[in-house]
């Protein structure tokens, strides 16, 4: 049905084909290999070439567009779009984590971790019970728990996931706001980042990095 109605708007807004390439772009990575997922793949290449020709200025279609091209394989083309976002709004969390995980997909760990310290002083902003995109934050260092553990530091890995765990319980960053670009139930979220921090506590235990 979502797919539908994304056809409909198409190509008379670029709302339309955002929509379509954000809907493929999901389904492609779960689409078994065949002729399906070759379809699905080509028709999401052609969409990306007419979202391309849409005026600039739009940090919104250029994520879509970041994301159509990583959906595909192709990094090379995506790279640009997450940075002209960026270059847009380089206070979003949002569009850092997308271009962080992406970092982090590429095996650019370094990068990831650069990108995130440029960051660093937006992220207070966020630290506000009223502002509801603060599940975003929970995200970010969730990536940077990761990125440190990758790159051999067990400890500070652990340090991130449990000033992240705490944060939440205190809930200085909002995380289940209806306007918010996603849900996640308070619940939910502290029994995700619990179970990072005795992730983290195990292998640092076990002396693996």
């Amino acid at each position: 049905d979502n797919y539908r109605e994304a056809q409909r708007y198409i190509p008379f807004s670029d709302e339309g084909l955002m929509r379509e390439v954000e809907l493929v772009g999901r389904l492609l990575p779960l689409t078994a290999m065949g002729d399906q997922k070759t379809r699905l793949a080509e028709g999401l290449a052609a969409n990306l070439e007419i979202l391309r020709t849409f005026p600039d200025g739009n940090a919104e279609r250029y994520i879509s567009l970041a994301r159509g091209y990583r959906a595909l394989g192709d990094g090379g083309s995506a790279e640009p779009y997450y940075s002209r976002a960026l270059q847009y709004y380089p206070s979003s969390a949002y569009y850092v984590v997308e271009k962080a995980s992406f970092f982090v997909e590429q095996g650019r760990l370094g990068d990831a971790e650069a990108l995130i310290e440029s960051f660093r002083p937006y992220a207070e902003k966020y630290r506000s019970r009223h502002d509801p995109r603060g599940i975003i934050i929970y995200k970010l260092r969730d990536i940077e728990a990761h990125v440190a553990y990758a790159r051999g530091n067990c400890k500070k890995a652990l340090n991130i996931a449990a000033v992240n765990l705490t944060d939440a319980q205190k809930g200085e960053f909002v995380s289940g706001s209806i306007r918010a670009r996603e849900f996640v139930p308070q619940k939910q979220l502290l029994t995700y980042l619990s179970g990072r921090v005795d992730y983290y506590r195990s292998l640092c235990s076990s002396g693996d990095k």
